[in-house]
């Protein structure tokens, strides 16, 4: 029995980090495929995204922060130069929450960008805020979203 219940702790053992093997890493979404447990530890239930056709997404769970974010764009949205507002907080949080922006001017919860690249919009259950990053002038690229995140 002892060897039994060895074998079987052990196996857990091994099996743990194969279990949430996705956690800490950007991974892509693709609309309709379900999102189980397995793929986000913080998830309570499963998920299916549902996509538009033409954008890209990614998602990234991050239990050391308790914080899931989700990152998408438009491979044919807007790219010219133009003005975006990118939400911001006066006082960063400590400690650190995941791309949390802190505000260029009192009083303000955006900061102002003029730039080019395509607009990548991020949503974080940290903050509760969804708005574009900076823009940089990057592509709307699965490598691009997922390094956003």
């Amino acid at each position: 029995m002892k060897s039994l219940i060895a074998s079987v702790v052990v196996s857990f053992s091994l099996l743990a980090p194969v279990a949430y093997a996705a956690d800490d890493v950007s991974t892509p979404l693709a609309s309709g495929t379900r999102i189980v447990l397995t793929d986000c530890s913080m998830l309570q239930d499963d998920v299916t995204p549902s996509l538009s056709a033409g954008v890209l997404g990614a998602y990234k769970c991050t239990p050391a922060t308790n914080t899931i974010a989700v990152a998408t764009c438009h491979t044919a949205g807007r790219t010219a130069s133009r003005s975006i507002d990118v939400p911001c907080v006066q006082t960063l949080s400590d400690p650190a929450v995941e791309g949390e922006v802190q505000c260029a001017a009192p009083n303000t919860t955006v900061n102002r960008s003029t730039s080019t690249g395509a607009a990548i919009y991020v949503g974080r259950t940290s903050g509760g805020a969804i708005g574009p990053v900076a823009l940089d002038g990057s592509q709307c690229l699965q490598a691009t979203i997922n390094g956003k995140i």
